[in-house]
């Protein structure tokens, strides 16, 4: 039998390749869809366990997948280390990206005292403005996986029960599709006033019904001279809900009001899907529960239970719609820091932050042991898994 404390030895002794590598990733900090050197590191880190390595990866040259045993229940790991343009890894991607890495390996050097099981470490890139995990959902890549888990870092008290919002993005389009405009007159065919009236839409359609959405937005195109006729205004708009449903319904009512408004005014409109839809993250309970005495266990303090609080939105959500997923967030702090800030950048170096990367990798990597070894507990995640999908 494998117990906490040995899987917790092993995190130490191991750790300091991985703390290498997070402080590699913090000393030159690489942006989304740049990440070549990081997912290299990575790359090079995983070999040296043994991990038979895929890259480029899913059509993606800073992507990669690691392979570890060739059958059993799938247990892919996913990895983040893109940072922040101008801030360097504000969000903790050098450190949480080790962090679920190390997991990996800890899990495949206790494989052999473990029924057969395949394990995968998938590097994941443009997190931060990219939406690489929906990619790899849509693909296919994840197919046939029993378990997804990833750790993110944190300040203040480290919780394993995550939930992210739905987000969708989309461009809308109001033009004279080629038409001449009148000059210094707002009624009529004027994209500038239609757009107006969009965005007094949007703010009606909000205040009605269960489904309004969280609205945000930017004019993308007009021209640049305001004695020059408009002839075409194009915005981006964000739109999220804790639900994607929700989202999908309050879109029907927003090209509704956007024909009618180019109707009205005798314009054309059109408009399009910007990247991929982010899902809602779907918990799995039994998954989050049996990390809780594994963190406590290790006297690391953890939230039982911050069911309602909402991550912001993340391409996580998407692999946690095609199979079960943990995802816990790991204090590297007492002390709360805002992330996507240098403060919290420099938090991911201090000696705190190590014994962070050495507790949670050993948590997410014994409640891996857990599934591997437990028939009864694997099934029980994956009841919960499907019970939750057929209720969306």
């Amino acid at each position: 039998m494998i117990s906490i404390t040995d899987v917790l030895t092993l995190s130490s002794k191991l750790s300091y390749n991985f703390w290498e590598l997070s402080n590699a990733l913090a000393h030159e900090p690489e942006v989304s869809s740049k990440e070549y050197n990081s997912s290299l590191l990575h790359t090079q880190t995983l070999e040296k366990f043994g991990f038979r390595i895929e890259k480029p990866f899913a059509a993606t040259q800073t992507a990669f997948r690691g392979t570890f045993g060739k059958r059993g229940p799938t247990l892919s790991f996913l990895i983040e280390y893109d940072a922040l343009e101008g801030i360097g890894h504000g969000c903790g991607h050098n450190l949480s990206g080790a962090l679920t890495s190390l997991s990996a390996v800890l899990l495949s050097r206790f494989a052999p005292l473990l029924p057969p099981i395949k394990i995968t470490a998938l590097g994941t890139p443009s997190e931060e403005i990219g939406d690489f995990k929906a990619h790899l959902a849509e693909k296919g890549h994840l197919r046939g996986t029993d378990l997804a888990l990833m750790a993110h870092v944190t300040s203040g008290k480290s919780n394993v029960s995550y939930r992210s919002l739905a987000m969708s993005t989309r461009d809308f389009c109001f033009t004279t599709d080629g038409k001449a405009l009148p000059w210094g007159q707002l009624m009529g065919p004027n994209p500038l006033a239609a757009f107006a009236d969009f965005v007094k839409a949007l703010e009606k359609l909000q205040t009605q019904g269960p489904h309004g959405a969280l609205v945000s937005g930017i004019v993308l195109n007009g021209e640049k001279d305001p004695f020059e006729a408009t002839s075409q205004i194009t915005g981006r708009f964000v739109f999220c809900s804790a639900k994607k449903t929700l989202i999908d319904k309050f879109l029907e009512d927003v090209y509704k009001e956007a024909s009618r408004i180019a109707q009205n005014r005798g314009l054309q409109t059109n408009h399009k899907i910007v990247g991929h839809d982010l899902w809602e993250f779907l918990p799995n309970r039994p998954a989050e529960e049996a990390l809780i005495p594994i963190f406590k266990s290790m006297h690391f303090e953890v939230e039982e239970d911050n069911e309602w609080s909402f991550e912001g939105a993340s391409d996580a959500g998407n692999i946690s719609q095609i199979c079960p997923m943990v995802h816990p967030f790991i204090s590297i702090s007492k002390k709360p820091i805002q992330r996507h800030t240098k403060e919290f950048a420099k938090a991911t170096k201090k000696p705190e932050a190590h014994k962070a990367l050495v507790v949670g990798a050993a948590a997410l990597a014994m409640l891996a042991i857990e599934f591997a070894s437990n028939e009864a507990f694997r099934i029980k995640i994956k009841n919960y898994f499907l019970d939750n999908k057929k209720r969306l």
